[in-house]
Parts: structure tokens; C-alpha cells; sequence
């Protein structure tokens, strides 16, 4: 077999491969910025990321089967959601690795309120959170936006 056989089967396969779209893994929608646990038809993040750690049913979410846990924050319905002070920070726990996707961070805003003792995040896992702008967040042992006391722990930040 000649190299031009050869490049032309496999110039041949990548332009097939190129035009078959590959489709993200299943993810958790939020659809909604408020910050709650309420029972309704709105996935908060709060919601998703209790659902992805398995704690609570909250079945406005609807959690498809995968390895890593996904939320996707894409299309909450605003471009800023606050974190309540009663509700506190948002905790990703050790037992899991998870991802939370965004628009881009000039789309989104998770806001801290300055209030809320321990940050926006408290990482215990792995974190991968990306297309997000985090603003008044106040961690003041580990971190700004993001406390993270384990030090097995993994953030990835990233647009």
C-alpha cells in the first residue's frame, strides 16, 4: 500500500469523522437563578448539585446517568444568580467529581452577596467550573469565592 493510499483512507476518515457531530455527555439543567430548595417546576443550582451528590430527590431535576456529574447553567432564565444567605454556600462534596458548565462568564454571574459566611463554593471534591463570573464571595480560611479545605481537593477553572 502506497502513502497516498494511505493518507487519502485517512484524510477520507477525519472528514467523515468532521461532519458527525459529537454530542456532550447528559447533564442536569438549571433552569432558574433563584437559590432554593422549593418544590416546584424550577432546577436551581443549589437543587442540581444536591441531586449530582445524590442527597434529596428533587425531582424538578432530572439527573441523567454518567460518570462525572454535569450541571449545566447555560440557560438559568437571568444572568446572575444569588446566593442566599439562609441557604449558605454551595458544598461539593469529596465523595464526587463534578462539572458545572456556563454561557461564558460575561453571561453569567454566581454572586456571594459579600454575606454568605464561607464563600459561594466549598470544594471537598474535584470542581471543573467553567463559563462563570463569581463575584462577592468571602472565604476567610481557604479562599476568596471558592473555600477549599481538603487539600486532596482539584479545582479547575476555566472560560
Amino acid at each position: 500500500m502506497s502513502r497516498f493510499t494511505i493518507f487519502a483512507a485517512t484524510a477520507a476518515m477525519l472528514m467523515a469523522l468532521g461532519s458527525t457531530a459529537i454530542a456532550a455527555p447528559p447533564a442536569i439543567v438549571v433552569n432558574s437563578t433563584d437559590d432554593n430548595l422549593t418544590s416546584d417546576e424550577f432546577c436551581t443550582l443549589r437543587e442540581a448539585i444536591r441531586k449530582a451528590s445524590g442527597l434529596g430527590s428533587h425531582a424538578e431535576c432530572a439527573a441523567p446517568r454518567g460518570k462525572i456529574p454535569r450541571i449545566d447553567v447555560t440557560n438559568p432564565g437571568g444572568d446572575t444568580i444569588f446566593i442566599s444567605d439562609a441557604a449558605g454556600v454551595l458544598t461539593i462534596f469529596s465523595s464526587i467529581q463534578m462539572q458545572i458548565i456556563g454561557p461564558g462568564p460575561e453571561l453569567l454571574t454566581i454572586d456571594g452577596t459579600s454575606s454568605v459566611a464561607g464563600g459561594i463554593f466549598v470544594v471537598l471534591g474535584d470542581l471543573d467550573l467553567s463559563g462563570v463570573r463569581l463575584t462577592n464571595g468571602s472565604a476567610p480560611n481557604h479562599g476568596g469565592a471558592i473555600d477549599m479545605p481538603n487539600p486532596g481537593a482539584i479545582l479547575t477553572l476555566s472560560d
